[in-house]
């Protein structure tokens, strides 16, 4: 994993508004109810891969499920070691067939693709989840990419091939932040031409006002029906299930 993501000065600005960030907060609530509605409590162990603060582990521990964390950076962050576990994608300390569900939010665009997809194969059971999120839009690529330690942004078909070539299938894939889209390529866009990186501090740091705004167009969409879920945004979100046998179906 990327020692520039998970570094813990990093986590900790994160910790620091991710509960009111007009990224963050919203993104957050869509994807613990995509796992509620996809695994129930006593349906087996799960693993959040590269858990940065542990959040979402703790989150998923209050609601009854059996999760677990697993970051280089856990010991550093002083997360509590019957939850969470030091380690990298390319080589889990977990026996095979493990877990039965795995997170990777904000994860595979920081590492080597097939390395650490065969990982998580590994330590998944047959036919156990693997929930996905990376950013999305190629045409997106700036100063937050390269900040954050990305190696890429994905298309809809460059993540579907990446996950069925290393053994998984898609069950479900849909965009995130969509709303806002037109107004984030603009800003990408305008930045780019105009070699002005201080978009990453507006993204980052927003007025109140601004965040307010952003916040509530995000909310709406989060709110959407399951049905008017979009195709596309500035994120990609997947469910994939793991196959007996790996390789592209």
């Amino acid at each position: 994993m990327s020692s520039v993501t998970f570094r813990p000065e990093r986590l900790a600005r994160i910790a620091a508004h991710e509960d009111t960030h007009f990224w963050h907060a919203p993104r957050r609530r869509l994807l613990r109810a995509l796992l509620r509605r996809h695994l129930s409590s006593g349906g087996g162990q799960i693993l959040d891969a590269g858990c940065g603060t542990g959040a979402l582990v703790r989150a998923l521990v209050e609601e009854g499920f059996d999760a677990y964390g697993v970051d280089p950076w856990a010991s550093a962050r002083d997360l509590p070691p019957d939850r969470f576990t030091v380690g990298a994608l390319d080589a889990l300390p977990f026996e095979s067939g493990r877990f039965a569900a795995v997170c990777l939010f904000d994860v595979l665009e920081h590492v080597s693709e097939p390395t650490a997809l065969a990982e998580l194969r590994r330590v998944l059971r047959p036919g156990g989840q693997l929930f996905v999120a990376v950013p999305a839009g190629r045409w997106l690529w700036g100063p937050r990419d390269e900040a954050a330690g990305h190696l890429r942004r994905y298309s809809r078909r460059s993540l579907r091939l990446a996950l069925r070539t290393s053994g998984f299938d898609v069950a479900e894939l849909f965009g995130f932040q969509a709303l806002l889209l037109p107004a984030f390529t603009a800003a990408r866009l305008w930045s780019r031409c105009r070699g002005d990186a201080r978009v990453l501090d507006h993204e980052d740091h927003p007025g109140a006002l601004t965040n307010a705004i952003l916040r509530a167009v995000n909310e709406l969409e989060v709110a959407l029906p399951r049905a008017l879920r979009p195709p596309v945004g500035s994120s990609l979100i997947g469910v994939f299930r793991r196959r007996q046998t790996a390789g592209a179906a």
